[in-house]
């Protein structure tokens, strides 16, 4: 069954992000399954690219990086200040070469999969496409 695309209330998200969050324990406790590496793909530029997602659990929760090609150069990013305004939704912010923003996925029931959008910072209003399935014998 294919996802819906992240239709997020930004001002909500964002609010759950960074400000105090009323989400209980057990309302966050799928977090603990989604650390792992995601193969898949975002849009960068005018395009399509082939990507890998990577999450893990730090002290203050989720934390990952990112690799994309952008032709023949390897991008490298980090994703920190992940929140979870939603059961199987995430929100972080990435930080790369090219600036910081947003990215905002949701993730399957079974967590093996997620969707979502990145925006860049001050510009919510352009969202691209970022998606990701759970790497076998990663």
């Amino acid at each position: 069954m294919p996802l819906h695309p992240v239709r997020p209330v930004i001002g909500l998200m964002l609010g759950c992000l960074f400000g105090p969050s009323a989400i209980s324990a057990e309302e966050v406790a799928w977090t603990r399954f989604v650390p792992d590496a995601y193969d898949g793909e975002l849009f960068s530029g005018r395009s399509f690219v082939a990507g890998t997602t990577e999450f893990a659990a730090g002290p203050k929760g989720l934390t990952g990086l990112y690799r994309f090609r952008d032709g023949a150069e390897t991008i490298e990013g980090r994703l920190d200040t992940c929140g979870t305004p939603a059961r199987n939704v995430l929100v972080c912010r990435w930080t790369d070469r090219f600036g910081q923003g947003t990215l905002a996925v949701t993730f399957t029931e079974d967590l093996q999969r997620f969707e979502g959008f990145w925006w860049t910072e001050g510009d919510a209003k352009v969202r691209a496409p970022w998606w990701g399935k759970r790497k076998v014998g990663g």
